[in-house]
């Protein structure tokens, strides 16, 4: 047995005692492959980790450009609205020439057949319209109710109401916004967003002052721009009316 070797007495209570010898070298052998196994998971969990605040920085980055976009979006849109209402308000101040005023958010005459639009939707559907005059505004409300079960319905929603003012047609859109020459919104995404899981309650307001309403048309868009529903109601002349 060399000086370094180890050797293990096995004692029995009945037969000859046994003797193992360990070689050094075999010991050495082990002592290193613990080492090798040890510095590879620790290079392994400083790889991991590394990765790991990569990814956490990459997340940060995407959030933040999103969030920029974001206020891009609305400071766009805050201006599309600005000039919305700055036309009514010079439509307004021209009442002088009322058979020459044109409402800017009314769309020019257009003698194309519109496509048939959809009256029911198998993904969402409206129920408990109610409308009611308070303040001087004509205050909508409604519930969005997903039909379907397993995911939420995401999309945009518009409230446009047809009447008139001191005998002109007149048309009011919520949320501010251009209308083509259908009638429709110019861009779906300047409605109002929504997401349901299961139903959502929607509050809308129009002004009236000296305007009388008609008819009030809700529009469902989805996230991609198909308009998926549109349900139209008379305006009933009470405080409060309930669909």
């Amino acid at each position: 047995m060399g000086t370094n070797d180890f050797e293990i007495l096995v004692v029995h209570k009945s037969g000859p005692v046994q003797s193992m010898t360990i070689r050094n070298w075999w010991i050495k052998f082990i002592f290193i492959v613990i080492f090798l196994l040890a510095a590879v998971l620790a290079a392994g969990s400083y790889v991991f980790y590394r990765q790991y605040l990569m990814v956490e920085e990459m997340l940060e980055d995407n959030k933040q450009i999103s969030i920029r976009v974001e206020r891009l979006e609305g400071l766009m849109w805050d201006q599309e609205t600005r000039d919305v209402l700055l036309s009514q308000q010079q439509a307004l101040a021209n009442q002088t020439q009322a058979s020459e005023i044109t409402h800017p958010l009314i769309p020019e005459e257009n003698t194309e057949v519109k496509p048939e639009e959809p009256t029911s939707s198998p993904l969402l559907s409206i129920r408990n319209m109610e409308q009611y005059v308070q303040q001087g505004d004509m205050r909508i409300s409604f519930d969005v109710v997903n039909e379907q079960d397993n995911e939420p319905a995401v999309g945009y929603i518009a409230v446009v109401a047809h009447g008139s003012r001191e005998g002109n047609p007149w048309i009011e859109v919520w949320p501010p916004m251009r209308l083509n020459a259908s009638g429709r919104p110019e861009q779906y995404r300047r409605g109002t967003p929504f997401s349901v899981q299961r139903f959502r309650t929607i509050n809308a307001r129009l002004p009236v002052a000296n305007k009388v309403f008609e008819r009030i048309e809700l529009l469902l868009y989805s996230r991609q721009g198909e308009l998926i529903l549109v349900n139209s109601y008379p305006v009933l002349q009470s405080d409060s009316t309930t669909q």
